[in-house]
């Protein structure tokens, strides 16, 4: 079981997403009948991967948030034999809770993972640890404060020669850069995330970058060249059935047409709309999808009215977390 966990680890860094789940599907019928303290250390490893899986590939954390407190009910993870396992289960549920949302919750949880990665003294932890505190950060608008964050990850990542946490770190301090209107440091973040990414094999990387990148372009108005990027971004997530990917990039091409709606050009507003609510039930459950549905509220009160627009804010409250709206 530890060796199908290890391969379904592989299979989702490598973005195969039918292969992944059904290892995980296999793993989690092999574990059903087994007990004991090395049974419940397996069950936590496939929670964590399971759950990571269901947060970044296929964008559902509620999903995960569930697998997680179906562990939490069937096993006491407070248990002595299981302390090893802290630091894992707090990162993991670190990132559902930002998916979905809750911040402030997120901000604790990675505090709590730096204050365990230092006193063992675990550089790649601590690494971890920092980008996870600058995720929280520039969620909460503290722009500088996560930029200081993800340059701290960068520099330990750096020390131990950890090519992966050096990608993570470098493709979230780009997005941080964009936000702060440091246009041509975002974009080296993000080429340079995507060069190291293809010499490391995280496929993944092939439609992230240049989904960020259109995001860049758009910020700078150049909408012909952000219209290519969506376009690349998603044929390479279709090709690979990345789900969160693909909603990810539909939401886009309705918020490039608002943004060119918004740049004088009344033909885009009804593309705008059909391309947001064609794609909804995918980004609807996107940690993005508050931004998303006001575009789309907005666009609707200037193509049909207040009625409309209303009923896009009502749905936007049942899909995004009350934290958001």
């Amino acid at each position: 079981i530890a060796l199908q966990l290890a391969c379904a680890e592989t299979l989702s860094k490598l973005g195969l997403m039918k292969e992944a789940e059904s290892f995980y599907s296999e793993i989690r019928s092999a574990l059903g009948p087994l007990s004991g303290q090395s049974a419940d250390i397996l069950q936590i490893r496939w929670a964590n991967q399971w759950g990571y899986f269901l947060t970044e590939l296929r964008g559902d954390p509620t999903a995960a948030k569930e697998t997680f407190d179906e562990l939490r009910r069937n096993i006491n993870l407070s248990a002595t034999g299981l302390q090893s396992q802290h630091a894992a289960i707090i990162s993991s549920e670190f990132n559902i809770e930002m998916r979905l949302g809750h911040y402030d919750h997120a901000h604790l949880l990675a505090e709590e993972s730096l204050k365990l990665a230092q006193a063992s003294r675990n550089i790649r932890a601590e690494a971890r640890a920092w980008n996870s505190i600058g995720i929280t950060l520039i969620s909460l608008g503290d722009w500088q404060g996560s930029a200081e964050s993800y340059e701290r990850a960068l520099a330990l990542a750096r020390t131990i020669g950890e090519r992966r946490l050096e990608v993570i770190a470098l493709h979230n301090l780009g997005l941080t850069r964009m936000d702060q209107a440091l246009y041509a440091e975002a974009r080296e973040c993000q080429e340079s995330y995507l060069s190291i990414s293809r010499a490391t094999g995280n496929h993944m990387a092939e439609s992230y970058a240049p989904s960020t990148l259109a995001t860049i372009a758009m910020s700078q108005g150049d909408f012909d060249q952000a219209e290519a990027l969506i376009e690349q971004s998603l044929k390479v997530a279709q090709e690979n059935d990345w789900s969160r990917l693909i909603a990810w990039n539909q939401a886009l091409r309705g918020l490039l047409a608002f943004y060119r709606w918004m740049k004088s050009d009344a033909g885009q507003l009804q593309i705008a709309i059909d391309a947001f609510t064609s794609s909804e039930d995918g980004w609807k459950l996107l940690d993005e999808a508050g931004e998303f549905y006001a575009a789309l509220a907005i666009a609707t009160y200037a193509h049909a009215g207040a009625d409309l627009a209303k009923s896009a804010l009502e749905r936007a409250h049942i899909a995004v977390d009350e934290s958001w709206t």
